[in-house]
Parts: structure tokens; C-alpha cells; sequence
């Protein structure tokens, strides 16, 4: 599957095609801060960088003012973060609670090659 590339905060290039004015703060501190904490949303290809932008894009779209606050970068990460953790622990556990048993599937591989990058 092809994942859209998100290549950093091209916060006006992004604004342009989505067809608003909409500018979310620019917030340097604080992603500087999201990229310390959670060094994956850095990673070309991760499914944290995925996630993390279409979860900007979506808000873009939306012009939410959570993109107003000066600590938005962290907080869409630490948000990302809590949503993954929780949806690895639930494909790791089976019925009753039980660790679901690993085998060679594919499926029980992280994707090979993902399109996505943010710098």
C-alpha cells in the first residue's frame, strides 16, 4: 500500500492544497521536543510518522485549533503514541488476555517499505 510522503512542516505547501489559509503555529520548541521524545517520527517509513501526519493532515483539514497551540507537535505525538501502544499490545494479546502465539506470517512483520517521510 502507498502511504502519502509527508516531508516535514511544509505548513504553507500543505495549507495550498488543502485550499485554506489555515496557518497552525509554528511551534519550533515543541518539535523539537515531539522528535527527542519519540526519535521514530523522524524515521522515513515508520508507522509513527504515518500516523502522525495524517493526524496533522486531518486536523489541517479541519483548521482545529489544536494547531494553534504552541505544544501541538507534542501533543499530536504523544497522542500517536498512546493509539499505537495500545493497538501493538491489542495484536499482540489473544483471547482471555493470553499472548497470542508468533509465527513465521507475514502479517506478524513490521511493512518492508512505507512512503512517508518527515524532516
Amino acid at each position: 500500500m502507498n502511504r502519502p510522503v509527508f516531508r516535514g512542516f511544509a505548513i504553507a505547501a500543505l495549507s495550498l492544497v488543502v485550499g485554506c489559509s489555515f496557518q497552525p503555529n509554528p511551534a519550533a520548541e515543541s518539535r523539537r521536543r515531539a522528535l527527542a521524545t519519540h526519535p521514530e517520527l523522524g524515521v522515513e517509513g515508520s508507522t509513527f510518522n504515518w500516523a502522525f501526519g495524517e493526524l496533522y493532515r486531518r486536523l489541517l483539514a479541519e483548521k482545529s485549533k489544536r494547531l494553534l497551540s504552541e505544544n501541538w507537535p507534542m501533543d499530536l505525538a504523544s497522542e500517536v503514541a498512546l493509539k499505537l501502544k495500545g493497538a501493538g499490545s491489542a495484536a499482540r494479546t489473544g483471547a482471555g488476555g493470553v499472548p497470542a502465539p508468533r509465527t513465521s506470517s507475514s502479517l506478524n512483520q513490521p511493512p518492508t517499505k512505507v512512503n512517508f517521510h518527515w524532516r
